[in-house]
């Protein structure tokens, strides 16, 4: 089965001034054609997008990668512009409509902007009017010829520099995405709007996700928001809601370090993260272990570690590791490493509340001594010794299973054992039973 066609799961719809929480979703929604094989899906939008996604009619390849990865099969492109208003934003629509005649009709627009309009003219309903004549030509504009778009509300901008729920959100974004965009969504990408939010919500992410946000309230995402974007855009055309089970499924990830940043899915989930997490420590989205489908909400946000080799035993280990899924030669040829005090914690979210679940963990290097050995600790769990010396019995570990609770967010965390010199970790399982 093809991943683009595969389905079953879907979208959270996330909630209000405070900080986002599940919202009732039907169960079992219509999957949308049309959607990842669209000739073009346009990015449009200022700088966030621009950031996300690159400028010029163009994607960066790290995300061109990813959503190939991840089963979309349509041609992504980007015209967003750093600075851009909404009006700037209607000139680069035409430009796009110019440069994508060939495909009028069947091309998909997904845009966030308005931003610059808000810095410019809040609080609210500071420049509404201008707000809602000028989005309302970029909506006209985009669905001539028979084009669809999909507008998003505007990320959180917490001007204040303070994202303590509740606090600010009438001095910023909320009320024009209450007021403007939510209505319009609802009028003109019905498909997009679920109970009380949209399938794709950069508001509600933003607000998830605050460590993202950098020292101006406004920027920071990097290329994650462009996942995150994606990866609903996935769920939804799926027919996919975030708090459906997913028994059945299992994701194996690849944790190593380096530069650049980068994530690639795909039946072995491929992470590397800067030592330390700087730059974009999350990964969003997933293909399952079976390569035919995708988990579009899982998120893995990685915290900082000391370093990273590429010093494994690679197919050497595999005698030493029972779990066939890891006995990938890249995957046990290197690893992250914790030293000293360091402790790395690898956060799992946007589970399925309720369901059960596994953890397995990996780790190689290519060396017989015996100061190898990492504490890992599971919420809710077990704390294991994994040892990642040759001379160890097994280079695996399988916690108990536990249930997700009510936040859908695991924690794993490694340390070095007691009497040991380092902790090691190459990869990870997630298996919901």
């Amino acid at each position: 089965m093809e991943i683009s066609t595969a389905l079953s799961l879907g979208s959270l719809a996330l909630g209000g001034a405070d900080m986002p929480v599940p919202d009732p979703q039907p169960q079992g929604l219509e999957p949308l054609a049309n959607v990842l094989d669209a000739p073009q899906i346009v990015i449009l939008g200022a700088s966030i997008m621009e950031g996300a996604f690159d400028t010029g009619g163009t994607v960066h390849p790290h995300i061109a990668a990813w959503a190939a990865a991840m089963g979309i099969t349509g041609t992504l492109t980007s015209y967003a512009v750093a600075g851009h208003t909404i009006a700037g934003t209607q000139g680069q629509l035409a430009l796009a409509k110019s440069d994508l005649m060939a495909s009028e009709g069947q091309n998909l627009y997904v845009v966030h902007t308005g931003g610059n309009n808000v810095s410019a003219n809040r609080p609210y309903p500071g420049g509404s009017s201008g707000f809602e004549a000028d989005y309302d030509a970029l909506i006209t504009a985009a669905q001539q010829g028979g084009d669809r778009i999909i507008p998003l509300p505007l990320t959180f901008r917490h001007y204040g520099n303070t994202v303590t729920p509740g606090v600010n959100e009438e001095d910023g974004s909320a009320p024009y995405n209450d007021q403007i965009l939510l209505p319009r969504i609802g009028t003109h990408a019905p498909d997009w709007m679920g109970a009380g939010r949209p399938h794709i919500d950069p508001y509600g992410f933003a607000k998830a996700n605050p460590d993202l946000i950098n020292s101006d309230g406004i920027h920071g995402y990097g290329h994650t928001i462009a996942q995150y974007i994606l990866s609903r855009l996935i769920g939804r055309a799926l027919g996919r809601t975030q708090g459906d089970s997913r028994a059945g499924s299992g994701l194996i990830f690849d944790l190593k370090s380096g530069v650049p940043q980068n994530y690639l899915p795909g039946a072995v989930n491929r992470i590397k993260a800067y030592p330390n997490a700087a730059g974009y420590p999350v990964s969003i989205g997933a293909v399952r272990d079976s390569g035919a489908d995708v988990d579009p909400f899982v998120q893995l946000d990685y915290g900082g570690f000391t370093n990273g080799n590429s010093e494994g035993a690679g197919a050497g280990a595999f005698a030493r590791v029972p779990d066939s899924r890891f006995h990938d030669a890249a995957l046990l040829g290197g690893s992250i490493y914790v030293q000293g005090t360091d402790v790395f914690t690898l956060r799992l979210r946007n589970l399925p509340v309720g369901d059960a679940v596994t953890v397995t963990a990996v780790a190689s290097r290519n060396t017989t001594a015996v100061n190898r050995k990492g504490l890992l600790s599971l919420t809710g769990g077990e704390s294991l010794v994994l040892d990642a010396a040759t001379s160890a019995v097994s280079n695996q570990v399988v916690f108990a299973p536990v249930v997700v609770p009510a936040d859908g967010e695991l924690a794993l965390s490694l340390s070095v054992d007691a009497g040991s010199g380092y902790g090691y970790l190459s990869g990870v399982g997630v298996d919901f039973g």
